[in-house]
């Protein structure tokens, strides 16, 4: 038998390190897609970015939630207020980031099929929206790294409730 599912405030650290993992290793799948040029890499890579994405997306809701009870049941410290204000935006950055990274990695995989003699110019700008999605996944890293501080130094944790 299962456990139950947490309420929706409780959810951010069950559905967060989904997305995070998959948005991590999809730069590796990136790279082996934009110079080996098999269509099996580009739909794996599209794949990881859209599920880490949309994942991304349920994960900065679900942690709205959680932001939301932490401020209504307690009195936060001047500097956990902040440093949740500061995971807060950090997160919602992340989330923006993955989501133009993966609509440039559509829009190169269409282009390398339009465009399938001008390997140099495909190279370069697959390489180019992989640098960007290495800045994103560095701001996706300090993200994880200040809901870590929540966690392990202010002791913020998701509620817990009883079925």
């Amino acid at each position: 038998m299962l456990p139950p599912f947490p309420e929706w405030d409780a959810a951010h650290p069950l559905i967060v390190h989904f997305p995070i993992g998959l948005l991590l290793v999809a730069p590796v799948f990136m790279l082996i897609a934009v110079f080996v040029r098999k269509p099996a890499w580009t739909i794996a890579t599209i794949l990881l970015l859209l599920i880490g994405t949309i994942g991304a997306w349920v994960a900065y809701y679900s942690g709205e939630a959680a932001e939301v009870y932490w401020r209504t049941t307690g009195d936060l410290a001047p500097d956990i207020d902040k440093l949740m204000a500061d995971h807060h935006v950090a997160g919602g950055q992340a989330r923006l980031f993955a989501t133009l990274v993966t609509l440039a990695f559509i829009v190169w995989a269409v282009l390398s099929v339009k465009l399938a003699k001008k390997r140099g110019v495909l190279i370069g700008l697959g390489l180019v929206i992989l640098l960007g999605f290495l800045g994103a996944n560095l701001r996706l890293a300090q993200a994880g790294h200040m809901g870590g501080q929540l966690v392990h130094e202010h002791r913020i944790t998701a509620p817990y409730s009883s079925p």
